[in-house]
């Protein structure tokens, strides 16, 4: 049976795409996989005419792409304002319906970088933002919710992208984190890892308990295989979707 809210992260295709592979050739094998929505990873793309292409094929398909920015919106204060237009012009380009960047600092946040984010959003039609953890110590799930509850507070739709590997990369509990800020996430990445490797790994390997974080969250939080996947990326995820469906 389909799960609609889960969603596969073009992470998975790390070894094909260093053969020489590119996002395009995945998605229709991606449909047969049972999951209706792709997660676009920037640093993926050959070029900038990519993105058109990717969203002729994913209408083609009755497919939802998102777009994953691995860059951080809050470096101190804003990101500059242009690098922010070019990635949401990206993201118009690619029809995408949800936009993800790493979140980074929230002390420097001030009014006028608010203003800006939120006119930029409306200008480009981004209706939800997501804000991610990441592998650094500006990563505590108390930073990222000051920088949450700022944008909210100014009218902002933003929330979290909740990725699990992340939190114990910086030494936290991935299951503490997921109780502290289960309101506040709109997404999930989901990677095991190793503790003391920090080595990647499949869903029910090592450190994470992936179904009782899952549990944690509302079913109706979409989430995201994200972790490479080797060589047989698609015969890999067909036994990791299995494993999902006993949560």
């Amino acid at each position: 049976m389909e799960d609609k809210n889960l969603v596969l992260n073009t992470y998975v295709f790390e070894e094909l795409m260093k053969q020489g592979q590119f996002q395009i050739e995945w998605l229709e094998k991606i449909k047969d996989l049972g999951i209706q929505t792709v997660e676009i990873r920037r640093e993926y793309l050959r070029d900038r005419k990519e993105l058109a292409e990717l969203k002729g094929k994913a209408t083609e398909l009755d497919m939802t792409l998102y777009y994953a920015v691995p860059d951080v919106l809050f470096p101190g204060v804003l990101m500059s304002k242009e690098t922010l237009r070019q990635y949401f012009e990206e993201y118009s380009s690619l029809g995408a319906k949800q936009f993800k960047n790493v979140a980074g600092y929230d002390e420097d946040i001030n009014d006028v970088d608010i203003e800006i984010l939120k006119s930029l959003m409306t200008e480009y039609g981004i209706l939800h933002l997501t804000l991610e953890n990441d592998q650094e110590d500006y990563s505590t799930s108390e930073k990222i919710k000051g920088i949450l509850d700022k944008l909210k507070d100014a009218g902002i739709n933003a929330g979290m992208t909740f990725d699990t590997g992340n939190f114990l990369a910086t030494g936290q509990s991935p299951l503490e984190s997921a109780k502290a800020l289960k309101d506040d996430v709109t997404f999930i990445h989901m990677k095991n890892i190793k503790a003391d490797t920090k080595e990647m790994t499949l869903i029910d390997e090592e450190d994470i308990s992936m179904l009782e974080l899952l549990a944690v969250f509302s079913e109706e939080v979409n989430r995201a295989i994200e972790y490479p996947c080797g060589g047989n990326p698609f015969e890999t995820e067909k036994g990791e979707i299995e494993k999902l469906k006993k949560k």
